[in-house]
């Protein structure tokens, strides 16, 4: 009993979205996110579910049984050195780009919305190192270039985009001059 309740758990299923109609209808979304270590080491013990490495070979499969548990979007987070590791939208790491498309497809085959986050929290090491924070308005405009480019590349695959998540370490950390 206790090994089911854990990989019900382990799926991280949560409302996010939960609504009533006039007609007292219930309306919610059941989102997926990122899996888990334990989860990974089930999946292909050799790679990690990033798209740094190749995606797992059963991540397919993965997709397929949270669909059939009745989840219908997937919270993907971007990279953003990963995609465009110099910053230029006109230089992107192909593999990087490629594996999140098949991720985006696979999702997507499985019955499965992606959600498309575009910046979690912290600038990139690499950009940050160069050009500091949310202050620097060319940080700003390299972020503008590869939202753009996100949205031109993943566009005609993806339906929503969240341009960043958790927004209270964002206040936290870096946005206290830029908000």
């Amino acid at each position: 009993m206790m090994k089911v309740l854990e990989g019900f758990l382990s799926l991280g299923l949560l409302v996010v979205f939960w609504s009533c109609s006039h007609a007292e209808q219930q309306d919610f979304i059941l989102l997926a996110g990122p899996l888990t270590t334990s989860q990974i080491s089930l999946l292909d013990e050799d790679n990690a579910f990033n798209c740094g490495a190749p995606l797992p070979q059963q991540s397919r499969a993965y997709f397929l049984y949270l669909q059939s548990k009745g989840v219908t979007h997937f919270k993907v987070p971007l990279s953003w050195s990963g995609i465009l590791p110099s910053g230029d939208p006109n230089q992107p790491h192909e593999d990087t780009v490629k594996c999140y498309k098949t991720l985006v497809q696979q999702l997507t085959e499985s019955g499965i919305k992606p959600l498309l986050v575009l910046h979690r929290s912290a600038v990139p090491e690499l950009f940050r190192a160069r050009y500091g924070g949310w202050e620097n308005p060319l940080l700003v405009q390299m972020f503008e270039q590869y939202a753009g480019f996100v949205f031109s590349t993943f566009g005609d695959l993806v339906d929503t985009f969240i341009t960043f998540s958790h927004l209270h370490e964002l206040h936290e950390v870096q946005l206290q001059n830029a908000v």
